[in-house]
């Protein structure tokens, strides 16, 4: 069973917001003199390819307990997954308000 759309939408929340972050910081202004379309479609090719392979597989490794909870304990590991995801949202915001 999969795990519900709630918590994989947070999980690619939480790896593509750097991921779209770095892009506008680095690669945005070497796209700079294309058409919008094709500088978008470039950024959006590079964000896909990234969350589809590396970045989301290492989420899941790191993030399955919560993803998939059994049945036993299921409320705290919720509460403790829901906890943590928020963490990291925080952590997140925090380095890139500082980096930028």
């Amino acid at each position: 069973t999969p795990p519900p759309a709630w918590k994989q939408t947070a999980l690619v929340l939480l790896m593509l917001f750097p991921v779209v972050m770095l892009e506008i910081k680095f690669l945005s202004p070497h796209l700079a003199g294309l058409h919008m379309a094709i500088a978008t479609f470039i950024g959006n090719a590079i964000s896909v390819s990234l969350m589809s392979w590396p970045l989301m597989k290492i989420a899941v490794r790191g993030m399955g307990w919560w993803l998939r909870c059994t049945p036993a304990r299921r409320w705290q590991r919720e509460v403790l997954g829901a906890c943590t995801m928020l963490a990291l949202y925080g952590i997140e915001l925090a380095i890139f308000m500082l980096l930028f």
